[in-house]
């Protein structure tokens, strides 16, 4: 079987300096059921568009900006999945990866893995000054 969805959101400002307006659509393809075990994979692709006068707002770095990724449920009683993508600024091509991923264990406890990094940031890029925080976090939570 398979599956899609789409979206978008979008928003047009006025009052606070220069009227501007700011998207994010996207599709998801899903391949469901795709092992023995009924996992499923999607592909997601969202495009990121702002429209402010730079001169007179903060900067945002999705501006102009592609996401790319992956998702993979496995559907198991443990509730495993990952999910990774690419935000690649089509100005400069600055890359922002991101991997995700987590896992009942047991009743009453989850593990969560998720790693960022940042890659060929350009200079001007809003994000320069976070090129360094590149970082791998793992957490476990219990429920009671």
């Amino acid at each position: 079987m398979k599956g899609s969805s789409e979206n978008f959101e979008g928003i047009v400002r006025k009052g606070h300096g220069s009227t501007f307006g700011v998207m994010v659509g996207g599709f998801e393809y899903t391949f469901f059921q795709i092992t023995e075990n009924d996992a499923d994979l999607s592909f997601l692709v969202e495009y990121h568009r702002g429209g402010r006068d730079l001169t007179n707002t903060p900067s945002t770095s999705f501006d102009n900006d592609l996401f790319v990724g992956t998702q993979l449920a496995i559907n198991d009683m443990d509730d495993t999945q990952t999910l990774a993508g690419v935000i690649t600024d089509l100005g400069d091509d600055t890359l922002q990866t991101c991997v995700e991923a987590e896992r009942r264990v047991r009743e009453n406890w989850k593990i969560e893995a998720e790693a960022r990094t940042l890659t060929n940031v350009n200079a001007e890029n809003e994000l320069s000054a976070f090129k360094s925080d590149s970082f791998v976090k793992v957490c476990g939570s219990r429920f009671f």
